[in-house]
C-alpha cells in the first residue's frame, strides 16, 4: 500500500508532471499579472497625483511648463530648506 510520501515522491520525479505545472504556473502567472497589473497600476497612479497635487497646493508651488515631475519640483538650492535645519 502506498502511503501518501510515495505519491508525493512519485510526484516530484516525474518530468511530465513538473512540466504541466510550469506550463500552468506560466499561464496562471502571466494572466493574472496580464490581467490585474494594469489596474493596480493605474490605481497607484491615481493616488501619487492626488498627494503630488495636495503638496504642491499646502505648499503653494506652480510648475510652469505645467509638468507634474518630480525634477521639476526641486528648487535650485536643492530643495527645501527647511528639511534641512533652516528656515522655511
Amino acid at each position: 500500500m502506498h502511503t501518501f510520501l510515495d505519491h508525493y515522491g512519485e510526484l516530484l520525479s516525474d518530468p511530465a508532471h513538473t512540466a504541466v505545472e510550469l506550463t500552468f504556473t506560466i499561464l496562471v502567472d502571466g494572466l493574472v499579472l496580464g490581467l490585474l497589473w494594469p489596474l493596480v497600476r493605474r490605481f497607484i497612479d491615481r493616488r501619487l497625483q492626488r498627494q503630488h497635487r495636495l503638496l504642491d497646493e499646502e505648499h503653494g508651488y506652480v510648475h510652469e511648463d505645467g509638468a507634474r515631475s518630480s525634477a521639476a519640483a526641486v528648487p535650485p538650492g536643492g530643495g527645501p530648506t527647511h528639511l534641512h535645519g533652516g528656515q522655511p
